[in-house]
């Protein structure tokens, strides 16, 4: 099949870059705020990251190409994260991470809920 070029070499040439991850919608800038009225910006990233790991993976038909199923990107029912795992891979403290799922529960865009786990002869408590 021949490559169909929408005019512009630019936008061709990130067509053909495949960009994976995290997406962040602009109206979140006007909508999650901290106290004096600007964006939280951490807030708004670990959001991004957690619709990340809810959107799924498309399974395909090898031969045909087409969607034959979805899959989740995780192993148990819910996603499992920490505090701490945020901070680290955020850069930002603990604390600045726990008031930002603070805000986001707050605002019902997420759901929060501790848990005991047992990953086989491991038991790993008070998981988020």
């Amino acid at each position: 099949m021949a490559f169909m070029s929408s005019g512009n070499a630019v936008v061709d040439m990130m067509g053909s870059v495949s960009i994976t991850g995290n997406i962040i919608s602009m109206w979140w800038f006007k909508r999650i705020l901290k106290e004096n009225g600007r964006p939280n910006l951490l807030a708004i990233v670990i959001l991004s990251d957690l619709i990340y790991w809810y959107r799924p993976w498309e399974m395909r038909d090898v031969s045909t190409g087409h969607v034959i199923g979805y899959k989740k990107k995780f192993d148990e029912d819910k996603l499992y994260k920490t505090y701490q795992e945020y901070a680290d891979l955020l850069g930002e403290p603990k604390s600045a991470v726990k008031n930002a799922f603070d805000l986001l529960v707050e605002y019902g865009l997420v759901e929060r809920e501790f848990r005991n786990v047992e990953r086989g002869k491991i038991k790993l408590f008070n998981l988020m």
